[in-house]
Formats: structure tokens, C-alpha cells, sequence
């Protein structure tokens, strides 16, 4: 739902006054989190959030709300998104407005305003209804003007009026600060309420650590414009709290913190440093301490010798390994980390991208995705031993994805497509053969061309030189009925929301091209174009043949245009055509291709539709799907 990356922030640059208040910021909420962010004075808790609402540009990196790039939307335009409630009580509100008038307001965010009657009687049945909701006695004030109320009370009805459009993001800043202990606990607990009930994604700042833990899921620290711990699961209060006060009491130095959940089982490791004087001490509280919270707990004593080891291990290079297919299984996970584990990489991480699973088979969704972050070092012929290894598991329903973990792996913007076999299920050619009766012919001249027996051109010659005389008429049947690959929609809509220039470059004919370009929104079509007299085909084509190499030369003018790297370009094909974009692109997949176009592919999907590609970008359900 939210996602920072690699946010700075200087205040006053190149001058004596100069304060970074952001130092390469990442953070990622994850929809319907609540959030609460920790840290002294200066450790840029309410800088993270104005960068987030638009009060100022950032210097660098980019701001993610529900998918959507707003790190050059002004304020005014981010409203939309957000909610916010500020630390002073007025900051909220209109003080010299009625609390209906206020409501009012609120629930007209991002409406235009026109002549009508501010407030319906209906509207007004409505706000008390939300306002008996407070308990603090205001659905019979109306007509009350703000400004009269109660610091806690216009507290409550800032939350109330920040949360009425359902916000992607709602933001605390600080919201009780100014209140007194007993108005600050209710207020508190009616935010609970709200963000529970409406299920909003939501980050509170607060400088109490007791509120911190108390509420919500996760729990961050920060310090110095950066995010230094980051603690979540359900049993957080009980648990990480308990377990770092001891290390905290004993000045213990915490060099590695992590934690995973599953359900709601949470797993926490923290590597930390103390003296052997303190040593015993701790690990006796924290045997009680678990005891008392019915926990399990390990100590494992690290030399320093393997700590360096462990800390200069750090440089090696990182990869990613995606499992996908319709479902996937334990033996397809042992067969994977069999494979990393003779190449001795080391597993870092383990996360699933595709939704949660259901136990009833009929309710579960057509395909599943893993992802694995490992390190290690390979040689060229190790990488390609292994690659070759994880095609070999599309025989037992599993495609593997294996790429390198740099800077352009999350950063493609460029996606080029083959037409024919790929998105779409049939190949044109052969369409329009059949209707010219001529279709075994070109079938035999189309499957050598495809298993790269003959030249491409000269196959697309004599394929072409067979339609002659076949009329126009024809195309637009076809078209109409094109069968679409599986994934082909969603695959679409989710690029163009994340921003990604989608290309055909097909062996195909740009008639076929432009009608998925109206339908689906591509904004390139690549492909050859018929000669056309007097309504039918001439049995001739106008100008150069889309083949292999215009492919791969297309691919890297369009890079040039859109000025972007060409490892940020993906290709996507099935022939042999496709071969020499496959191979110049940074990401380049067969989709269910033939054997030869599979076997010299770096990237394979055979066993699901063209949306498994998402996966490979890296994308998850959870944060694509609205």
C-alpha cells in the first residue's frame, strides 16, 4: 500500500545550516498494516511523514501510494489518498465551522463543489449515527462550532473526519501528544477501532514506547532519517518487547535483528553483543522471560572470527530464484534448494507472491509464486549449470526464474512481446491460410521456420506469396476471434498501472497488431504489413520483414527512445524468431516455447499465462491487486 525507496531529504543544502533529515529511507507497508514509528528528537519520524503527505519535495527516490507514483504530486493532489491527524487538536479542522459543516467537508474530499445545499437532512442522520459511534456525546452538537470542543473531543473528530473516505493511507502524527493520559487512552483506543473496522493502512508516530508496542502489528524505530529496527507479528507486546527491555537493561549491542511470521507464528532472531561479565545475567532473564511467555528459546555463542566472516560475506553477489507454476509443491521447493544448496548459495529470504492460500481447492486461485533471495558466488558456467537445471523442472509442473539482484532487477520499464503463439493462441498466418485453402502448406513452412530448419524471410516469403488473392474481408473475422492467451488482461491492466511501455514486435501482421493495441493498450506495434489491391492480398508485403534481427534492433531503439538501459527491457516469445531479443533483453522469457527457443532461453513459462510474468518482475499479489 506504501512504499518508499531510497528517500533523502536536506534541509538548507550547501550551507552551514545544512540537515539531512532522510538518509535513503526504504519502507514498505503492506495493505491494512498499522505502523508505529519510534525515535528521539531529529530521527526524522515527521519529516517521513510530510515527505509522504507532499509538504515538501524530496530529494531523491520515489513515494509508492496503492501502486501509484506520487513523488511529484503536490499536496493538494495527494489528499485524495490520504488521511492525516495532526498533533495540535485545530490543525484538523475549521475551529469557526460547525461540527456538521466539518463532516461535511470531509466527506466531500476530491468532490467538486457546486450550488446544491451544503448538508442534507439525510447527510445529517448519517453524521450522528458516525458520531454516536464516539461516545463522547456529540451527535446532539451538531451545530456546535468546533472551536468550542475539547482538545480530545476535536481530537476524535479529526480521526472520524480523516477516515470517513476510507484513505489508502491514514497518518498519526503524534495525535495524542497534546492531550492529557486519560483523553490520550481513548483517543488512542477509538484509532484502533477505526483502523480495525475499516481496515485502513496506517502509520502513528508517538514518542510513548508503551503506546508503540501496545498498538498495531509492526513496530519501527528510526534514527538519523533511517528505519533501524523494524519489529512486527500479532504477539509483538508479549514477546519483542519483553525480550529486547532485557537486552536494553544490560546495555547489550544489538548487531542483527529478523523476524518472520507465518499465521500467526512469529520466529525472531537477534544477534547481539555483550560482556562476558553481563553474558550469564542475560541469558537467564531471557530463559524466565521465555518461560513466562511460554516461548521457545536458543542461544547460539558466535566467535568473533565468524561474525567477520559473516559481515565480509555481505559483498558477495545476491540472486533471485522465483518458483512458479499452478501450484507449488514441497517436492518442487526440496528440488530448487537441492539445486542452491550444491552450489553452495546461501538462502537469505523466503517469501510468497501470489495470495494466501484457501484449504478447499475449489476456492483457490489458478497459479502460486515463491521467492527466494539468495548470495553466493557463481562462475559463468556454474550460473548456466544451474539455469539449465531449473528449466529441467518444467516436466514436473514448476517454472524457475533465476536472476541476478541488481539495480535493474525491480527497475525494468520496457516490455516487448511476440504476436503470434504468444499473445495470442494461434499463429495469423495459418488463420488466414485456412481461409485461403492453403492451410497445410503454410503449417509445414511456419513449424520449420519455428524450429529454425529454414531462414525466417525466406519462409515469410513463401507463406506470403500463398495468400494471394484472398480478401480483406477475412482479417477483420479473424481478428474479432483471435483466441487471447491466458493472463493476457490482467498482465495489461497491471503494467500500465505500474507504469511499464509495452511493444509487439511480431513476425505477424500489423492489422492483428494495431486491434490488440486498441483492446489492451500497447504503445508500439512492430510488424509486417500486406500489400493490398483492390480489396485482397497481392500475395506480396510492403517493406522490410520483422525478422529475428529487426526484432532485436527494434528492442534497442525503443530503449533508446524511452531512454532507459537495456537491462530494463524484457522480451517475451516462443519462436526461434524471437531468439536474438530473448538474448539482448535484461530479462528475456519463452513462453510455452518450442524445445530449441526453451533450451537457449535464460527465463521459461510453460506452465502458467503471460500474468506469471508479473511474478517474475518481482510484483506481489498483495500490492497489485486493488
Amino acid at each position: 500500500m506504501l512504499e518508499l525507496k531510497n528517500i533523502c531529504k536536506t534541509f538548507n543544502p550547501g550551507t552551514i545550516n545544512a540537515k539531512t533529515a532522510l538518509n535513503n529511507l526504504s519502507l514498505t507497508l503492506a495493505d491494512g498494516d498499522f505502523v508505529t514509528v519510534i525515535g528521539g528528537n531529529g530521527a526524522g519520524k515527521s519529516t517521513m511523514l510530510n515527505a509522504i503527505a507532499g509538504v515538501f519535495p524530496v530529494d531523491s527516490g520515489s513515494i509508492l501510494i496503492d501502486g501509484q507514483d506520487v513523488t511529484k504530486l503536490p499536496e493538494h493532489k495527494r489528499a485524495a489518498l490520504l488521511g492525516r491527524v495532526f498533533q495540535d487538536p485545530m490543525m484538523g479542522t475549521a475551529p469557526t465551522m460547525m461540527i456538521e459543516e466539518n463532516l461535511a467537508l470531509a466527506a466531500r474530499r476530491g468532490q467538486r463543489r457546486g450550488l446544491k445545499w451544503g448538508i442534507t437532512p439525510l447527510e445529517r442522520v448519517d453524521y450522528k449515527e458516525l458520531l454516536r459511534t464516539l461516545d463522547l456525546g456529540l451527535e446532539d452538537r451538531l451545530t456546535s462550532k468546533v472551536g468550542l470542543l475539547s482538545g480530545g473531543q476535536r481530537q476524535a473528530l479529526t480521526l472520524l473526519m480523516a477516515s470517513l473516505k476510507q484513505p489508502k493511507l491514514l497518518l498519526l502524527d503524534e495525535h495524542t501528544a497534546a492531550l492529557d493520559p486519560k483523553t490520550a487512552a481513548k483517543v488512542l483506543a477509538l484509532s484502533d477501532q477505526i483502523v480495525q473496522e475499516n481496515r485502513l493502512t496506517t502509520l502513528m508516530i508517538t514518542h510513548n514506547m508503551k503506546d508503540a508496542i501496545a498498538h498495531g502489528n509492526r513496530l519501527i524505530m528510526m534514527d538519523a532519517g533511517r528505519v533501524v529496527v523494524d519489529i512486527s507479528g500479532e504477539d509483538k507486546p508479549g514477546m519483542t518487547s519483553s525480550l529486547t527491555e532485557i537486552l536494553a537493561r544490560y546495555d547489550a549491542f544489538i548487531l542483527d535483528i529478523g523476524q518472520a511470521n507465518i499465521h500467526q507464528s512469529l520466529t525472531l532472531g537477534i544477534l547481539f553483543k555483550t560482556t562476558s561479565d553481563k553474558s550469564g545475567n542475560i541469558m537467564k532473564e531471557l530463559l524466565f522471560k521465555a518461560s513466562e511467555l511460554g516461548v521457545m528459546i536458543r542461544f547460539t555463542p558466535i566467535s568473533e572470527q565468524n561474525y567477520d566472516n559473516w559481515v565480509g560475506r555481505q559483498g558477495k553477489n545476491r540472486y533471485i530464484i522465483t518458483l512458479l507454476g499452478r501450484t507449488v509443491t514441497a517436492r518442487h521447493i526440496a528440488e530448487v534448494t537441492r539445486v542452491v544448496a550444491q552450489h553452495g548459495l546461501n538462502i537469505d529470504a523466503i517469501k510468497r507472491l501470489t495470495g494466501r492460500i484457501p484449504l478447499s481447492e475449489d476456492d483457490r486461485a489458478a497459479k502460486s509464486c515463491i521467492e527466494l533471495s539468495v548470495r553466493g558466488s557463481l562462475t559463468d558456467e556454474e550460473r548456466s549449470t544451474m539455469q539449465e537445471g531449473f528449466m529441467n523442472l518444467s516436466e514436473i509442473g514448476l517454472d524457475v526464474s533465476f536472476q541476478k539482484d541488481d539495480i535493474y532487477r525491480r527497475s525494468r520499464r520496457l516490455i516487448c512481446f511476440d504476436m503470434d503463439s504468444t499473445l495470442i493462441e494461434t499463429e495469423v498466418i495459418d488463420e488466414l491460410a485456412e481461409r485461403a485453402g492453403v492451410g497445410d502448406a503454410v503449417r509445414e513452412i511456419t513449424a520449420r521456420a519455428m524450429r529454425g530448419e529454414i531462414d525466417f524471410r525466406e519462409s515469410f516469403t513463401e507463406r506470403v506469396a500463398l495468400l494471394k488473392g484472398l480478401d480483406v474481408s477475412v482479417m477483420e473475422e479473424i481478428a474479432r476471434n483471435l483466441p487471447i492467451t491466458e493472463g493476457l488482461e490482467r498482465m495489461m491492466t497491471i503494467l500500465k498501472r505500474v507504469g511499464y511501455k509495452t511493444a509487439i514486435l511480431s513476425g505477424g501482421f500489423t492489422y492483428f497488431g494495431n486491434y490488440l493495441r486498441q483492446k489492451y493498450g500497447f504503445d508500439y506495434v512492430y510488424a509486417n504489413e500486406l500489400e493490398i489491391e483492390q480489396g485482397k492480398l497481392t500475395g506480396r508485403y510492403v517493406g522490410e520483414v520483422v525478422d529475428g534481427r529487426r526484432k532485436a534492433e527494434l528492442l534497442r531503439l525503443l530503449c533508446q527512445f524511452e531512454e532507459i538501459n537495456i537491462a530494463q527491457s524484457v522480451a517475451v516469445g516462443d519462436g526461434a524468431n524471437d531468439l536474438p531479443m530473448l538474448n539482448l533483453a535484461g530479462l528475456g522469457i519463452a513462453f510455452h516455447a518450442k524445445p530449441k527457443v526453451k533450451a537457449t532461453a535464460r527465463q521459461s513459462i510453460s506452465t502458467i499465462g503471460l500474468d506469471g510474468i508479473l511474478y517474475f518482475l518481482g510484483l506481489k499479489d498483495s500490492r497489485i491487486e486493488q
